[in-house]
């Protein structure tokens, strides 16, 4: 249980530091970036769900 916590909190973390490095590369598309991320989030919560 601790163990899905701690690799749930590193997985967000690491998707912050790619949100934040995406955000900057593509300012110009900036819908089709939070489409993505939001669709990055949703695949993640499955996949935490499911293990």
């Amino acid at each position: 249980m601790w163990r899905r916590i701690i690799n749930t909190r590193v997985h967000y973390n690491t998707l912050i530091k790619i949100a934040k490095e995406d955000g900057e590369k593509k300012k110009m598309k900036k819908k089709v970036y939070t489409f993505q991320r939001w669709m990055i989030l949703i695949k993640l919560q499955l996949f935490v769900i499911i293990f």
